[in-house]
């Protein structure tokens, strides 16, 4: 039996690992897939978050950009044990970022602006309420174009670090033994840098999802082979299987 090529997904593997897409992806190209997440979630403490001096209840609005803000805002709010005003009003980047909210507040009494993917789509609900105070909880690391695109439009906002987005010690990975190596964020790139410092890509196929991560693989001199999300491959999975079926 011919050994089946190895691909690095830098994420922790899907919990329902045996429908996944990355399982239907290796039976059909015949991979071995590898999980390895290449960054780290740390909790920011109630003390900790005191020193930021940001006062919640003093928001009239509070724009969640992932579930990982969610979660990690509710949480620190039990440990500073703040109730948040029933007349708080949500942003959600995405659908499936206001679904996930339902875990946390009752949703039909509350006022919820959704946007389709992108920060750029909520614009009118920021126009509309362009004389509130907007709460942005998440990690120490900000998307630098959501920054530069609340700036632009002269939005109302604060940053508040309610997790610290970290990297991971990867050296234990044989890195040269992947044909492809898929990152989801700028920070796995250096992760992958600061663990090994002098690699060189040689034929290794780099895959990149995001923008952001692909400007940090080129700045680090990588060659970014696949990039996503498209229209056509909105998927990390969807995105590595049309480039293989145009490789044979």
């Amino acid at each position: 039996m011919p050994r089946r090529r190895k691909l690095l997904i830098t994420q922790t593997e899907p919990q329902n690992i045996a429908k996944s897409p990355y399982t239907r992806l290796a039976e059909k190209h015949k991979l071995q897939i590898d999980f390895q997440s290449f960054i780290s979630l740390k909790e920011v403490k109630a003390k900790a978050f005191r020193k930021q001096k940001v006062n919640i209840p003093s928001h009239e609005v509070i724009l969640f950009t992932s579930r990982n803000s969610i979660i990690h805002f509710f949480r620190l709010c039990e440990d500073l044990r703040l109730r948040i005003s029933e007349s708080m009003k949500y942003f959600c980047l995405s659908e499936t970022i206001a679904v996930y909210l339902q875990k946390y507040i009752v949703y039909r009494k509350r006022k919820i602006f959704v946007g389709e993917k992108t920060i750029a789509d909520l614009l009118p609900a920021f126009e509309k309420h362009k004389d509130s105070k907007i709460l942005i909880p998440g990690s120490n690391i900000m998307n630098p174009k959501m920054n530069k695109f609340l700036t632009h439009n002269e939005v109302n906002f604060t940053k508040a670090v309610v997790y610290k987005t970290v990297n991971e010690n990867v050296k234990h990975l044989d890195i040269d033994s992947y044909f492809l190596m898929a990152f989801f964020t700028p920070l796995s790139i250096k992760t992958l840098f600061k663990s090994f410092p002098d690699y060189k890509q040689n034929k290794t196929l780099i895959g990149c999802y995001g923008s952001n991560t692909s400007i940090m693989a080129e700045e680090k001199k990588l060659e970014v082979n696949i990039k996503t999300p498209t229209k056509k491959a909105p998927s990390m999975t969807m995105a590595i299987d049309h480039y293989l079926k145009k490789r044979k």
